[in-house]
């Protein structure tokens, strides 16, 4: 059942990858701690924000609600590859689906990491891709 929705208030906080990982020189990290903003879409429109070399996006989907990204200028997402599940990410997801109504999934809060540079995300995305697709693994 297709839920329309006029309106949508979301505040979403994205919470930076955490260095740990892939440890770095500390002089040359990024100093992002989090991120707000607030949107107020009409059904039927896509937003976009620019965040220092990132965009915010919110691109709806069909009757269902909105997808959001954080892409840079070749239009990778550095959301997607921190944030389980892979396959069925409900979490970049505002709407109806993944077992939710619309409501069930607007009343959610997300905190989400991402990735902060072309660097983090080069090191990162091969791990991505060959837990999505061992077979094709050759290392």
């Amino acid at each position: 059942m297709a839920v329309r929705m006029r309106k949508l208030f979301a505040i979403i906080a994205l919470l930076a990858f955490p260095s740990q990982i892939f440890p770095q020189n500390k002089s040359t990290l990024s100093q992002c701690d989090a991120v707000a903003t607030t949107v107020r879409l009409q059904a039927n429109e896509d937003f976009q924000r620019r965040i220092n070399e990132l965009t915010f996006k919110m691109q709806r989907l069909t009757s269902t609600g909105w997808v959001f990204s954080l892409e840079d200028a070749k239009g990778r997402d550095y959301i997607y590859p921190v944030n389980p599940s892979l396959r069925l990410n409900s979490s970049q997801t505002l709407g109806a689906g993944y077992g939710d109504t619309a409501r069930q999934s607007l009343s959610r809060g997300r905190e989400l990491r991402f990735l902060l540079s072309e660097t983090d995300y080069d090191v990162f995305d091969p791990y991505v891709t060959n837990a999505l697709w061992p077979y094709n693994f050759s290392g």
